[in-house]
């Protein structure tokens, strides 16, 4: 990882484990990015269209049921994100239909990013940029990790994650969305000791 904002990566600014403050969870419960129809072939269509105008350097996905649809309708993704869950407790078989030639594991616990979860997000990245297909399989959950995702990402980067409402969000990896949640993230999570 390098340390400048405007260098392709970004650092984790915490060396521990932080846990979202209360507040920002009803701010992160809105759609940051663009949010798709909540209809997931018309959804990967267009994903696969704004791909296909760009070439991203990565295709990050987060959540389970986007990784599954990202496979059914062929939506080219370099680093899986999930915790073989939906709605946090209907388990679902997905890593077995993935493709990948990483395999990463990390502990995440609810309402946290944990350093190892940081590292392994971080260990994919540099995998994925040497053409590495990528699973990370997170025990516990990952919806937080689409921040560290953003900040440790190259820019022009998408990352495709799921809405509670059961919208496609795309978040495109930028110097908006990345100097915006470093901006506030000290604000957003307290360090556990």
């Amino acid at each position: 990882m390098q340390s400048r904002l405007g260098d392709p990566v970004s650092e984790w600014p915490f060396s521990s484990t932080v846990k979202l403050v209360e507040i920002w969870r009803r701010v992160l419960a809105l759609p940051i990015g663009l949010q798709l129809p909540a209809d997931p072939y018309k959804a990967h269509s267009f994903l696969k269209f704004l791909i296909s105008l760009d070439n991203p350097p990565l295709v990050i996905c987060v959540g389970d049921v986007v990784c599954l649809n990202a496979i059914k309708y062929s939506t080219p993704v370099n680093i899986y994100i999930l915790d073989q869950k939906t709605l946090r407790t209907i388990k679902i078989e997905i890593s077995e239909k993935i493709r990948y030639d990483v395999l990463l594991s990390c502990r995440n616990d609810r309402g946290t990013v944990s350093i190892e979860s940081v590292k392994a997000i971080s260990s994919g990245i540099e995998k994925a940029l040497r053409g590495k297909k990528v699973l990370i399989n997170v025990n516990g959950e990952e919806d937080l990790l689409v921040i560290p995702a953003l900040l440790l990402s190259p820019y022009r980067s998408i990352i495709a994650y799921g809405h509670w409402s059961g919208a496609l969000v795309v978040l495109p990896v930028c110097e908006y969305y990345k100097l915006s949640f470093l901006y506030n993230i000290n604000r957003m999570f307290r360090e556990l000791r």
